[in-house]
């Protein structure tokens, strides 16, 4: 169950800190996969506590991914936590 982003940039647009969103997830998507979170590559040293939470990017998801959440949950991760298919099912808005 991975986040099913486009890459369309929508989102990168709104964003204040200008984060590569599209990027970000697709490092996510490969963390699901493996349950190791590598940020390595990351453009300019980018990573997902970067994220201040505002959900601006959000708003201009067609794909209607909880990005704001999918950041926090991709900072905190703790392989002791819940499943990663848990994680998964609250990215999506209603």
């Amino acid at each position: 169950n991975t986040l099913t982003c486009t890459g369309c940039r929508y989102c990168t647009t709104k964003c204040p800190k200008e984060l590569a969103i599209p990027e970000l997830i697709k490092r996510y998507n490969k963390f699901i996969f493996s349950g190791k979170l590598n940020m390595d590559g990351a453009k300019n040293n980018e990573a997902p506590q970067d994220c201040i939470g505002c959900q601006s990017c959000e708003e201009a998801c067609p794909q209607n991914i909880k990005i704001a959440e999918m950041m926090a949950e991709e900072e905190n991760y703790d392989d002791d936590d819940e499943d990663c298919g848990d994680i998964v099912m609250r990215m999506y808005t209603d």
